[in-house]
């Protein structure tokens, strides 16, 4: 056994470096969270009282309220402006989908978002590593089939990656423990799972076939050589009938080379690879 948890522990560890070293393949990555999203103008449950809104004296059928938090997850920096700009524009875009016009929007004080063409422009001199921005947006609805959302373009950050997430599911649900986690970490872990579903993968026909040639040479061997060892046997009844028992004086007095003997151990670790390698596959199916 002491074998399998060897391996478990090497596979873990190779898993571990290249998951690690595969976080840094997008320095630039930001993670754009809903925090709420509120229809301002849904009906009021209760008899006799409404409720309307209106915008520089424009009435609003439908208006709706957002807030996002925008964290840089990357490893490094993200510089605004300057030569050494990570922004391909030198501000980073925030697309509303279509049929939503922007009336208002609020970003926090250390970074300038503006409104231009129905869309905002974030712009900044550095965005910290683990810093986020509260983005509040008022939207009117006309005629629109889905929710109103925000969303960036890859392009326009240089080595980025752009990840979506939810605060709070507007369905009843309480979802599996991953989805609570950093995105980060959400990332490293996914990483893990992959390879380690991947080295499995490798590890279990490579070690069942050793076993199996091992079991095939040493059952040639003890066909060959099964004359010598039953005289011996009983020749001298102090002699164990099992020769895994035996130690380095019996196979002297035979004068015969010390087989490499099968361990049974051998199918328990190919038992308990793949249970490994199963519940990988069953955990990177819930995370996908």
């Amino acid at each position: 056994m002491n074998k399998i948890f060897t391996l478990i522990i090497v596979i873990g560890a190779i898993a571990t470096i290249i998951s690690t070293l595969l976080q840094f393949q997008n320095p630039n990555k930001i993670e754009v969270k809903l925090i709420t999203q509120t229809l301002l103008t849904a009906p009021i449950e209760v008899d006799g009282l409404h409720s309307s809104y209106t915008y520089k004296d424009k009435k609003i059928h439908r208006l709706w309220s957002l807030k996002y938090l925008l964290t840089n997850i990357g490893n490094e920096s993200i510089v605004g402006t300057g030569e050494k700009s990570s922004l391909i524009n030198n501000k980073l875009k925030l697309n509303v989908n279509k049929n939503y016009h922007i009336l208002e929007s609020v970003s926090s004080p250390e970074f300038n978002l503006t409104n231009r063409d129905n869309a905002l422009f974030l712009s900044f001199l550095q965005w910290h590593s683990g810093e986020s921005i509260e983005v509040s947006l008022y939207l009117s609805e006309k005629n629109a089939k889905e929710p109103p959302s925000i969303s960036i373009n890859e392009r326009e950050l240089l080595h980025g990656k752009i990840v979506y997430s939810l605060l709070a599911s507007n369905k009843n649900d309480r979802g599996f423990l991953y989805k609570y986690l950093p995105i980060i970490l959400v990332d490293f872990l996914k990483w893990f799972v992959i390879i380690m579903l991947v080295l499995f993968a490798f590890a279990i026909p490579i070690v069942a076939i050793a076993a199996i040639t091992r079991h095939s040479e040493y059952k040639k061997w003890k066909k060959d050589n099964s004359t010598a060892i039953n005289k011996l046997i009983e020749s001298d009844n102090s002699i164990p009938t099992d020769l895994k028992d035996w130690n380095q004086n019996h196979w002297n007095t035979l004068n015969i080379k010390t087989p490499k003997i099968p361990n049974d151990n051998i199918r328990d670790t190919i038992i308990v690879l793949s249970i490994i390698l199963i519940m990988s596959i069953v955990l990177i199916l819930f995370m996908v």
